[in-house]
């Protein structure tokens, strides 16, 4: 059960920050929101690690957890781009389906698929397909399918990291996620002496970056501790549904609305993670 809780507290964590960090970026350069947020949560991933230390690193956590950040790191890089040219909701849950990275990666390691995760792979897929639609071909649709195309990139180094990340944490977790957000940030501290997009923004911002940064933090930390307690396929399913957090924010707060065809898409996804979960 605790891992199904850390599961969840990651799925949340995950969900507020993405869609904060994504409405952030449509305002402020991307590199300058990815840079601040990651930092912040170094700040908040250190005390963590030495209220649980126990040993110095393995070479496995080291080279994984460094593996595993450039990943994520990519991830976030097309999921708040496509964020901020796209519909937050529906890239949000395109991205999640990086969840199925890990269900095939337990199934090549020994464990077998259930009849219910296979039908919900399926309904995950399905989901998809009815959320890229789009009625015409007009500029700012050209544009949502722009962000839809980040969103499957999202998808894509999301699994990979969730994968990464888990086998850098089989030794130590908070080891894992301090050399995961080294390398996040020398990648970023690299991308932004090179662009130079500066630090120009509100107090306000800052405040919204504070909070992405240390939810982020929060929610990595939660994965990797939980992944070492439970099956990666689980604990993957479980955070995955962190969309439904974007898509009910970006309804209330930035009044997206879905076509019909869209609104089943995201019933369909979301049934299929459910079914995946309960199926594990």
């Amino acid at each position: 059960m605790i891992s199904i809780a850390l599961a969840f507290l990651g799925c949340i964590g995950w969900g507020i920050a993405d869609f904060l960090g994504g409405l952030k970026s449509r305002t402020i350069p991307l590199i300058t929101v990815l840079l601040v947020t990651q930092t912040i949560g170094l700040v908040v991933i250190v005390p963590a690690l030495l209220l649980n230390l126990s040993g110095g690193p393995t070479s496995e956590t080291i080279i994984y957890g460094m593996i595993a950040g450039s990943l994520g790191l990519t991830g976030l890089v097309c999921l708040y781009r496509g964020m901020a040219i796209g519909p937050i909701g529906i890239v949000s849950l395109i991205a999640s389906m990086g969840v199925i990275l890990p269900i095939i990666f337990d199934l090549l390691t020994g464990n077998r698929l259930s009849t219910l995760q296979i039908a919900g792979i399926v309904c995950a897929l399905g989901g998809i397909f009815f959320l890229t639609e789009k009625n015409n071909s007009s500029g700012k649709e050209k544009r949502k399918a722009t962000g839809i195309l980040f969103g499957f990139g999202a998808a894509f180094s999301s699994g990979l990291f969730l994968i990464a990340l888990d086998t850098a944490s089989n030794a130590d977790p908070y080891w894992a996620t301090f050399f995961d957000r080294i390398i996040v940030i020398f990648w970023l501290t690299i991308a932004f002496s090179l662009t130079k997009p500066g630090f120009n923004f509100k107090r306000s911002d800052f405040m919204a970056l504070f909070a992405v940064g240390s939810l982020d933090a929060v929610a990595i930390v939660a994965f990797a501790v939980a992944s070492t307690l439970g099956m990666i396929s689980i604990i993957s399913v479980i955070v995955s549904l962190y969309p439904i957090i974007p898509i009910l924010l970006a309804g209330i707060m930035l009044k997206e609305k879905l076509t019909r065809i869209q609104i089943i898409g995201v019933i369909v996804a979301l049934t299929g993670i459910i079914m995946v979960s309960i199926g594990t």
